[in-house]
């Protein structure tokens, strides 16, 4: 496959003021180690976590999101009906599959417009 100059991912946060969902498709440069800083600046972490939201689709949070006080608490629905419960700022990112283990990818339009549909996310609380 070949390798994009850029790589779109899909922000979600909750806004505590405004009591609204903030969402921005964004573009980063497609360099692992850039993108690692950009998502760290993004979400105002030091350190993140990947999760799997489906076979194509993955989140990346905040890994110490749950001790940050202030965070709202998300909780999003899979399309196999499980729940995930994750604090903070959410990116969303292609997954793809590869010889070496899972690839962040770059999400294409249609994919940002599925999610930003069909998203099944609630705020369920705030960290203290």
């Amino acid at each position: 496959m070949e390798k994009t100059k850029t790589v779109r991912v899909l922000m979600v946060k909750f806004n505590l003021e405004t009591k609204q969902f903030e969402t921005e498709v964004i573009e980063l440069e497609n360099d692992l180690a850039y993108n690692l800083a950009d998502y760290r600046k993004i979400i105002d972490c030091n350190m993140i976590d990947i999760v799997t939201l489906s076979e194509d689709v993955c989140i990346i949070i905040d890994d110490e999101g749950l001790l940050v006080s202030g965070n709202p608490v998300l909780e999003i629905k899979t399309e196999h009906g499980h729940k995930l419960q994750l604090a903070g700022t959410l990116i969303f990112a292609g997954n793809e599959q590869t010889d070496e283990g899972d690839e962040l990818t770059s999400l294409e339009t249609g994919k940002c417009l599925e999610l930003l549909s069909n998203l099944k996310i609630r705020v369920i609380g705030v960290t203290n």
